[in-house]
Formats: C-alpha cells, structure tokens, sequence
C-alpha cells in the first residue's frame, strides 16, 4: 500500500471511504456522526489547514484514509478502511506511517477516541501498544448514551 498526504483535493474520496467504511453504523442508535459529513466540509477543513489526512492507495485507487490535527499530541479520528479490503492490515500501515508522523513532527502522544461498543476497534488499538487513558459518556441526539474511550499511546522523549 502506498501512503500520503492528502490534499483538498481528495476530500470526494475521503468522503467515500468514511461513508463506505462507516455504512455498518447507519441503521444503529446512536449512529457516527462521520456519517453526517459531507466531501464539501471535509475539503474546507483541509484547505484551512484545521486538519490533515493520509491515504492509503492500492494500484493507485483510494482504500484507506485517516485524519488528524494537532492538539494536545497528534489527535486522529476517521480511520477508515473500505469494507471490502477491511481484514488485510492495511489500518495497521496507516496508523504506523501516523505514528512515525507524530514522531517526526515531535509530538508527545498519539490518540483518538473509540466506542467501547465496537470491540475490534478497541483491540485493534490495544494489540498496536493503546492504552485506555479515559473515558467519557457522549449523550447523542437521539438520546443514546455511549462510552467512549480515549485511547492514546506515549512517545519516550
């Protein structure tokens, strides 16, 4: 898989791939908010610099994607996999090229937040080194609570 930065200009096939990757979601109380998302405001944040994104690419075709900024460490959310190439590691490379990123970029952590209910996001991030560092109960607009863990992981100086 090749990996790089995304552009303003890519924002259609980020878009894509979080309505893809996230389509499992839909139909459940309390369904993500990337749903709610369009390529419009996806491209906007990028072009103002609010936020970042990189792609992975199989044989020049987008398949994953994940989003970052910079607050309080490297803060990434939206990791996004197209279902059918889901399984294969390819999460795994995205969030290693991150971290040797947030490495780079001197940054003292790395972390996102995960639905406790969705256990094979949680695992993924533990069997990569993630620690759960909090956790908080998100009230939804249809009056589902979910816990959400911060998961983060601590660069040595």
């Amino acid at each position: 898989m090749e990996i790089r930065l995304a552009t303003s200009s890519d924002a259609h096939d980020i878009h894509s791939i979080i309505l893809d990757a996230y389509s499992e979601y839909k139909d459940i109380p309390g369904s993500s908010s990337a749903l709610d998302e369009t390529a419009d405001s996806i491209q906007e944040s990028i072009k103002l610099g609010k936020e970042n994104a990189l792609l992975g690419l199989v044989d020049r075709s987008v398949i994953a994607c994940v989003r970052y900024s910079f607050k309080d460490g490297m803060y990434f959310y939206r990791l996004a996999v197209r279902r059918d190439w889901q399984g294969k590691g390819l999460a795994k490379l995205l969030l290693s090229h991150l971290e040797s990123l947030a490495m780079v970029e001197r940054q003292p952590k790395i972390w996102c937040k995960v639905r406790y209910s969705v256990p094979r996001n949680v695992y993924l991030y533990q069997s990569l080194g993630y620690v759960k560092s909090d956790e908080e109960l998100v009230h939804k607009d249809d009056g589902v609570a979910l816990e959400v863990w911060t998961m983060s992981k601590v660069f040595s100086a």
